[in-house]
């Protein structure tokens, strides 16, 4: 597996320690369950707009935007959503097996 890290840090009080791990090639939604750039960005913008105008912002953003692009899309969008993170729960476990191996 070809990772790269893109950050780390030690945080000392704590003795945690994380770091940031990125696929050298992109981990996009599975081919199975695609979503059409064009319908998904117009998607995207709309709920963006609507955001905007209403005032929403900080950490009511995300959930508004989701929420309303679930709603335009007929909850296509869940679904795509969902087959991502769980795409990218399989590449951490991918990664922690191959970190557990060194």
């Amino acid at each position: 597996m070809r990772v790269s890290i893109i950050g780390a840090s030690n945080i000392d009080v704590s003795g945690r320690s994380a770091a940031l791990f990125a696929p050298r090639d992109s981990n996009p939604i599975p081919e199975e369950y695609p979503m059409d750039p064009d319908y998904i960005n117009g998607a995207i913008d709309e709920a963006v707009k609507e955001a905007e105008a209403l005032g929403i912002h900080g950490k009511a953003t995300t959930p508004f935007l989701l929420a309303k692009i679930k709603d335009i899309t007929g909850g296509d969008s869940l679904e795509a959503n969902i087959k991502l993170v769980l795409n990218n729960a399989a590449l951490a476990a991918k990664t922690a097996a191959e970190l557990a191996k060194a």
